[in-house]
């Protein structure tokens, strides 16, 4: 998170690595700035935790899953990142979390 927070320069306060949130691999509180990840995540592949990342820092700028935060996202991450992330969350598609 660190690295990816400097290279797209979007700040965060503190990062916790948790065991649940309640069947979210990822969680973002926008007045703290705080970020908390499942410890599920440490079996994503390096690309889609980066992109989870930046995910997650996008929510510094918007809060809901639509076209502006993709917008943002894109803007941060590139068209890579949206794509590999609209991917994630299709059902199927992360056979290696065991939520």
């Amino acid at each position: 998170l660190e690295a990816v927070s400097l290279r797209i320069n979007v700040p965060y306060r503190k990062c916790r690595v948790v065991k649940r949130l309640n069947k979210v691999v990822a969680c973002y509180w926008p007045k703290s700035r705080d970020i908390a990840f499942c410890y599920y995540c440490i079996q994503l592949p390096l690309k889609n935790l980066e992109v989870l990342c930046i995910h997650e820092l996008t929510h510094s700028f918007v809060a809901s899953h639509g076209k502006k935060f993709y917008d943002k996202m894109a803007e941060l991450g590139g068209k890579e990142a949206v794509d590999i992330d609209l991917n994630l969350w299709k059902p199927g598609k992360w056979p290696y979390l065991a939520l």
